[in-house]
């Protein structure tokens, strides 16, 4: 509050020299002063009348139609302000005699509540410019709006402008002020019902865009704020108030100055340039959280609160949200503004810079540096590159990790702790920054061998958390199998992989080649041919070749090359494609005579070669001297089929070698067929049935002459 209260306590000191003087009426009374020269409307020559009550030079009136009273007041009144010193002289000379007892009690009332601005009555002209109150014509009240460019600046009050708060309201005009409604965020109080308001009239109820309000908050009860009714045209009230607590009969209708016009006053001629203070000028914050920094800052007008990081404006709201909030003190009509601002995961960049908070106004502005420290756990600082030694070489690996509590360096590899180690060695401890340390520490590995190729981690802690860097291993030796192929056997169309796993430094490359022959970018894009590639740990390497839809003509030898800048290994397998027997018969049936020869024929086709056997009643038929066998074999080129040809032979058939359950079995390592076959054996006539005939009809004939030749 100390701080706050400063300006003022410093300015009321000055001031204090000059006490304000109470005017009576007396004090109004005898002036004499020259009058101005009034065209036929009584308009003071060389001006044109706006805004209901204010002047202006004609010359100004293209920019008033094109950007408003407050482009008048931004453009040169308002600069001009300052040409009225702090002491105003003011005339009056008028004969209402009531008139002249509210002059004098605004010029009072002003002097008293405030120290920027003294009213004094004189009764003759001065050298200095001043103000003079005299009798306006037809009823009007009106003056220029801020100082004009002469030496008198005349008041106009006729003797229609009785109310106590004229005189008041139009030295406000006087000093560079306009109509209270003519701000530019009056929408938010206000609504103008533009049909209500008589037509030469709605000028005074012009929205001004470019007004400035020097931060103060709308007034209803202001001396220039119009009534709800001013300028009606009968139909009802030129405005509605918006908030409910404000008394509509009050508004445009209060005879003496608000504190809020006081305000404009202070404001316009005594601003107080900002001061800042915060209570925390360090702060600390652990790496990705958020910190706030806060500030105050208190001045008149109120001042804007604005952030800086080394000496740049923060315009990143992506990382940095700012906010502020204000109060008005009416006593001493100073705004204190409390500013925020906020950073989101901070980062150890983030605690190397200066922030600044700025408070400024029209009067000057005010900065306060804060520092920010952020806590954070180990993180990498440099590091050595990745290596690649030959085999029984010596690697060594470097790494640097910072934080703001010292760190612990360990190395691990495949999870081992490799700290005790005699190759584990902390070279340096240093302080980079303010609460920063920095610590080095070196692995060496000696007489590496392939198995020491892997990713060895530089691991550093501390209370915050840990974090760890790997490092690469590389072991340049000759290329060796793992894996060898293996011979692949399968049916069609199912599909045929190989696999083989090698190691090698630098990690080697695989080609697959079928019969000696690379297997080309178009075979594999065509689908035929698949290859995956995997790497499981660092110069170990494995691969799967897959041939899609097998068919006899991917019979073939296949190898995997591995090969490296140290040398090529190569292992070869075969892949058999086998396909089911399949038997092709002419004749099921076969009948022959007793004693004659028969030859059963049987085909069979198949990968590999089918062998064929043949059975009777399910009984396997073996050769004898009157069974006998003969296969030929042949390849077909073109499906890659071999057909065998079994002939099954029986030199002397029996009756008894009559069957109807001969069968050729075909079989190989995909499967077996096999085909039915018969045989009937017709018996052929002998000569030991025909004797025997003809003695049975020998011995008829003798029986039945026998028989005649002897009776009974």
């Amino acid at each position: 509050m100390m701080h706050s209260l400063l300006p003022i306590l410093v300015f009321a000191a000055v001031s204090a020299v000059t006490v304000a003087r109470e005017y009576t009426l007396a004090d109004a009374q005898g002036g004499e002063f020259p009058e101005p020269e009034l065209d036929e409307n009584g308009i003071p020559v060389g001006m044109a009348l706006v805004g209901g009550d204010m002047l202006i030079e004609r010359e100004k009136l293209p920019l008033y139609e094109a950007e408003g009273l407050s482009g008048l007041v931004n453009s040169e009144a308002w600069r001009n302000v300052r040409r009225w010193p702090r002491k105003i002289p003011v005339g009056i000379y008028l004969k209402n005699r009531r008139l002249q007892q509210f002059i004098v009690a605004s010029i009072n009332d002003i002097n008293r509540r405030q120290r920027c601005v003294r009213f004094y009555l004189i009764r003759r002209p001065v050298r200095q410019k001043y103000i003079v109150f005299i009798e306006g014509h037809k009823n009007r009240c009106y003056t220029h709006l801020g100082p004009v460019r002469g030496k008198r600046h005349f008041i106009h009050l006729s003797s229609s402008c009785t109310s106590p708060r004229t005189p008041a309201h139009e030295l406000f005009h006087a000093l560079g002020r306009i109509h209270e409604q003519n701000r530019y965020d009056r929408d938010r109080y206000v609504q103008i019902y533009w049909n209500n308001i008589r037509h030469h009239m709605r000028s005074q109820y012009r929205r001004e865009r470019h007004a400035k309000t020097l931060g103060l908050p709308y007034d209803y009860y202001s001396v220039m704020h119009y009534g709800v009714y001013s300028h009606s045209n009968g139909r009802g009230p030129a405005m509605r108030i918006r908030n409910r607590r404000v008394n509509p009969r009050r508004v445009g209708r209060e005879a003496w100055l608000t504190n809020t016009d006081i305000a404009h006053i202070v404001r316009r001629y005594c601003a107080v340039a900002p001061t800042v203070s915060s209570e925390m000028s360090s702060y600390f914050v652990d790496e990705s959280n958020s910190v706030t920094f806060q500030c105050t800052g208190t001045g008149a007008p109120e001042p804007a609160i604005h952030w800086f990081r080394n000496g740049s404006l923060i315009n990143d709201t992506s990382r940095f949200i700012a906010s502020q909030n204000e109060t008005f003190n009416s006593s001493t009509m100073i705004y204190t503004v409390s500013g925020s601002l906020t950073l989101i995961n901070a980062s150890v960049a983030d605690g190397r810079d200066d922030y600044w908070c700025n408070a400024s106004n029209s009067d000057g502005s005010s900065s306060l540096m804060f520092s920010l420290t952020v806590y954070f756990g180990p993180r990498l600082v440099s590091r050595s590159s990745d290596v690649s030694v030959p085999r029984y070489g010596t690697a060594s690996f470097t790494c640097t990790m910072s934080g703001n509590e010292r760190p612990t360096i360990n190395w691990t590899f495949y999870g081992r702790n490799l700290s005790n180690s005699t190759g584990f060695m902390p070279t340096s401890i240093t302080m980079a920054h303010d609460n920063e340390y920095q610590v080095t520490s070196t692995l060496t590995l000696a007489n590496v061998s392939p198995d020491s190729a892997y990713t060895y981690y530089c691991v550093g802690s501390n209370q915050l958390n840990t974090f760890s860097v790997g490092f690469n291993l590389e072991v340049e030796f000759a290329p060796f199998f793992l894996q060898d192929l293996s011979n692949t056997a399968v049916t069609p169309p199912t599909d045929a992989v190989f696999t083989c796993g090698a190691r090698g430094g630098p990690l080697p490359t695989i080609t697959w080649t079928k019969n000696n022959r690379a297997i080309t970018l178009e075979e594999y894009l065509s689908g035929k041919y698949a290859r995956q590639t995997g790497v499981t740990l660092p110069s170990t390497i494995y691969t799967a070749l897959t041939i899609a839809n097998t068919a006899p003509s991917d019979i073939a030898d296949y190898s995997c090359i591995v090969s490296n800048a140290l040398g090529s290994v190569n292992s070869t397998a075969t892949l058999s494609v086998y396909v089911r027997p399949s038997i092709l018969i002419t004749d099921e049936a076969y009948t022959v005579r007793e004693q004659s020869q028969v030859s059963f024929q049987c085909v069979g086709t198949g990968i590999p070669a089918p062998d064929i056997t043949w059975y009777k009643s399910g009984n396997l038929i073996m050769a004898s001297d009157s069974v006998t066998f003969s296969n030929s074999i042949y390849l077909n080129d073109s499906t890659l089929l071999y057909i065998v040809t079994s002939t099954f032979s029986i030199a002397q058939v029996a009756v008894s070698d009559s069957d109807t359950n001969y069968t050729c079995l075909a079989s190989n390592p995909a499967g077996t067929d096999s085909a039915q076959f018969e045989l009937n054996v017709i018996e052929n006539p002998s000569s030991s049935g025909s004797s025997t005939l003809m003695m049975s009809i020998v011995a008829f004939i003798f029986c039945f002459f026998v028989a005649f030749l002897l009776p009974n």
